[in-house]
């Protein structure tokens, strides 16, 4: 008896599942399950994906909207630019920012199509040393690679202190 392999090894339960069925009742289960004699459980039913979620569908299947395109053959977007101007920047100097906007905007297909200064404001941070900057809003129609080169010129100049030029979308 000695000799065996079933004495002496394991626990009474694992010794009895052995000797009375032959394989015992926990075999193949990983994990905790419940007790010894449930049922695996079913994975959660989840709810059917969306399908307008993940299939936007072409363009074609798209409500139609307006499209202008530029001299270049690429769509002419419209963007909205807020620029914050040193405070003690004279009338000449802002309007040699708003100037250099201008061209930008007229080389890559486009203008400026409103405009409006805000004047001299308190500012809500401070930003380096400013306090207060002449705010200035433009409202810009160009091409989608002209907001990379204006965004770029806005950071070169000095009378800038801070910019923010976003498209407005498309409705």
């Amino acid at each position: 008896a000695a000799s065996s392999p079933l004495v002496g090894r394991g626990g009474s339960g694992r010794l009895r599942a052995v000797i009375g069925g032959g394989t015992p009742a926990y075999a193949g289960m990983t994990g905790h399950l419940g007790r010894r004699g449930d049922a695996p459980r079913a994975p959660p039913q989840l709810p059917p994906p969306n399908p307008m979620r993940y299939n936007r569908g072409s363009r074609r299947e798209m409500p139609s909207a307006i499209v202008i395109i530029g001299e270049t053959g690429a769509a002419v977007r419209q963007y909205e630019l807020v620029l914050l101007v040193h405070p003690d920047a004279d009338e000449e100097r802002l309007g040699a920012v708003v100037e250099r906007a201008r061209r930008v905007a007229a080389d890559h297909g486009g203008g400026v199509t409103g405009e409006d200064n805000w004047g001299k404001r308190k500012l809500a941070y401070k930003i380096g040393r400013f306090t207060e900057a002449n705010y200035h809003l433009a409202n810009l129609e160009m091409e989608g690679a002209g907001a990379a080169v204006l965004d770029n010129a806005l950071k070169l100049t000095d009378d800038v202190i801070r910019h923010l030029l976003i498209r407005l979308d498309e409705e």
